[in-house]
C-alpha cells in the first residue's frame, strides 16, 4: 500500500500595506532600539520554531507591512513533524495560531484580512526502492512545458523560475537531517516528496484567478477552495509527468544539447558539465556521442579515447540492469495516483 498525502505545507500571509495596524505597549521594544531611534524594515521580526513574523514599520503606531510564515502540517502536530496531512482542521488550527502569536507579540490584526504572498503544496509517495535511485529518472521530466529550469542538487531535484518551483527529495532523510521526529510505521519506507510551491504573491493570485478564487487565507478552510488547491497540486504536475515520454525524450535532447554548448562556450570543463549533466542522462537520451563530438570536434584522437570510455561506462550500467525509464513511470503513476 503507497502511503500518499496530497496537502498544504507552508503558508505565508502577508496584511496589505493599506492596512493599519493596531499596537499594544507590550511590543514597543519590537519598534525601538536602545537608542530610542524606530526599527524599520527586515529588523523588526519575530521568528520562533513554529513561525517566522516579519513586519514593516513606518513608526511606533502603525505598520506598512507584516508577513506570517508556517508549515501547518507542524503546527498541527505540535511541532513534532510535517508528515501528515492537517486537512481542513489543520488549516483552521494554522491561522488561529498565527492570530494568537499576533496577539501574544502584542499586534491586533485580524486574521481575516489577510492574503496568501507563499503557497506550499506537497504529495509523499511510497516507491519500491531507495529515493536517491530514481533521480536519473527525472531526466524524462518535462520541464520546458512548465517554462521552468531543472536542477540537480546533491539530495534534490528543482525545477524553477521566478515565481514557482517544483522539488522533489527523500522525506526521511530531510526528517533526519533536520531532527523531526518521524513515526515508526514510517521509518522502513521509502518516501518521496514532491513540493510546489508559489514563492511570489503574482503566483498565487494568478493560480487562484484560473479557479475563481478570492486570495484570502481564509479559503484555505473553505472545503471547495482547499479542494481547487490540491487540483492545482496535481495540473502543474501533470505537465511534467505525462504519459508521452518518447516525445518528452524529444524535448529534452533538444535541452540537453543547448546546455552542453552553452557550458562548452563558457570554459567548463569536460568532466565538470559530465557531472552536471548526469552521465546517465547522456546515456538515456543516446546523446553521449553527441557530447563528446561537441567538446572535441577538432581533436579527432580525444573523440576516439573519450567514447571508448564511454562504452565501458555504458556496459556498466547496463550490467546493473539500470532502467530508468521503468522508474519513470513508476514516479509518474506514483505522483498522478494513476494506474
Amino acid at each position: 500500500e503507497q502511503y500518499q498525502v496530497k496537502t498544504i505545507d507552508q503558508v505565508k500571509g502577508d496584511l496589505s500595506r493599506d492596512e493599519k495596524l493596531q499596537l499594544m505597549d507590550k511590543n514597543k521594544n519590537l519598534f525601538q532600539y536602545d537608542t530610542g531611534d524606530v526599527v524599520r524594515g527586515k529588523n523588526a521580526y519575530c521568528n520562533e520554531d513554529l513561525i517566522n513574523i516579519d513586519i514593516k514599520p513606518q513608526n511606533r503606531e502603525h505598520s506598512a507591512k507584516l508577513y506570517a510564515k508556517i508549515s501547518i502540517p507542524k503546527v498541527y502536530s505540535g511541532g513534532s513533524n510535517n508528515m501528515y496531512s492537517a486537512g481542513i482542521t489543520g488549516n483552521k488550527i494554522g491561522l488561529e495560531f498565527i492570530q494568537d502569536k499576533l496577539s501574544d507579540i502584542g499586534i491586533i490584526a485580524d486574521i481575516q484580512n489577510f492574503k496568501i504572498s507563499r503557497l506550499d503544496t506537497f504529495r509523499d509517495v511510497h516507491l519500491e526502492k531507495p529515493i536517491a535511485e530514481y533521480r536519473d529518472s527525472f531526466s524524462l521530466v518535462n520541464p520546458i512545458r512548465n517554462q521552468m529550469k531543472m536542477e540537480f542538487g546533491k539530495e534534490t531535484v528543482l525545477f524553477k523560475n521566478k515565481s514557482q518551483q517544483l522539488c522533489f527529495y527523500d522525506k526521511l532523510l530531510e526528517s533526519v537531517q533536520s531532527g523531526s521526529f518521524i513515526p515508526n510505521e514510517l521509518k522502513d519506507r521509502n518516501i518521496m516528496r514532491g513540493e510546489n510551491r508559489f514563492i511570489k504573491t503574482s503566483k498565487v493570485n494568478q493560480a487562484f484567478d484560473k479557479y475563481k478564487m478570492h486570495n484570502n487565507v481564509l479559503i484555505l478552510t473553505d472545503p471547495n477552495g482547499y479542494r481547487s488547491i490540491k487540483q492545482m497540486y496535481k495540473d502543474d504536475i501533470s505537465k511534467m509527468f505525462y504519459d508521452d515520454y518518447e516525445k518528452n525524450q524529444n524535448y529534452k535532447k533538444l535541452e540537453v544539447i543547448e546546455k552542453v554548448k552553452h557550458y562548452r562556450n563558457m570554459g567548463k570543463s569536460y568532466a565538470n558539465v559530465i557531472k552536471f549533466i548526469g552521465i546517465e542522462t547522456l546515456f538515456n537520451l543516446d546523446l553521449h556521442d553527441k557530447f563528446i563530438d561537441i567538446f572535441y570536434s577538432d581533436n579527432r584522437h580525444m573523440r576516439s579515447q573519450k567514447r571508448r570510455e564511454m562504452k565501458h561506462l555504458l556496459r556498466e550500467i547496463m550490467s546493473q540492469d539500470y532502467d530508468v525509464s521503468c522508474m519513470y513511470r513508476e514516479l509518474r503513476e506514483a505522483f498522478l495516483n494513476v494506474a
